[in-house]
């Protein structure tokens, strides 16, 4: 895992603890690096570049995390016999918990959102209006606002919906190419990872409603 600042500079390296290649990766409120380990079945955190175990599965593996504003976790996992696929919150003492959840299915074609008692809100599948190719959802994140940002990877584009669902515009005209993964600071600037250039591009959006 590789940490860089926005001029390109690498700042710091560090070697997962298994030496596997970590899944996926995110960052703690207190910027604290947390990552994914496939074949060990767990969840790791990096604190002053010493890596502990924070989770590990059975009968399941984990793929995405994801760093919520309370400070839980949330995992996407999928069963040994593949299967079976489920996001799990977390607290901090690996107890799980249930709250509103997004999630973007690629396969599907579809984002879905449940409540905290895990029953559907909804369920978006692009614009109907929309003239674009299959919608294929990658990286999913959330703004200030409540606002809900969706990577199209086929499409080239950001789609933005209300809390509720409802389609408010996209981001197409920044030149974006097979957009992956989607990250909002606290002050709304969007970053966008893109999966054929390997870049990632800072975009300053600003919502007309």
């Amino acid at each position: 895992m590789k940490l860089y600042n926005l001029e390109g500079k690498l700042l710091k390296s560090i070697q997962t603890k298994s030496g596997n290649i970590p899944l996926d990766i995110a960052v703690t409120k207190s910027g604290e690096p947390i990552y994914t380990d496939l074949n060990e079945r767990t969840v790791n955190i990096v604190k002053d570049i010493k890596i502990q175990e924070v989770i590990r599965l059975f009968g399941w593996k984990p793929y995405n995390v994801c760093c919520t504003s309370l400070g839980d976790l949330l995992v996407t996992m999928v069963s040994d016999d593949e299967k079976q696929a489920k996001v799990f919150r977390f607290t901090a003492n690996s107890i799980e918990k249930n709250f509103d959840i997004c999630v973007s299915d690629y396969g599907a074609s579809v984002v879905m959102v449940v409540n905290k008692a895990g029953k559907l809100r909804f369920r978006y599948t692009r614009h109907p209006s929309t003239t674009m190719g299959p919608f294929k959802p990658v990286g999913i994140t959330t703004d200030s606002q409540s606002h809900i940002l969706i990577a199209d990877y086929n499409n080239n584009c950001i789609h933005i919906l209300d809390k509720d669902g409802h389609f408010l515009r996209y981001i197409d005209n920044c030149d974006l190419y097979t957009p992956l993964a989607l990250y909002v600071d606290i002050i709304d600037n969007l970053f966008v990872s893109e999966f054929h250039t390997h870049t990632v591009k800072k975009i300053k959006y600003m919502l007309e409603i």
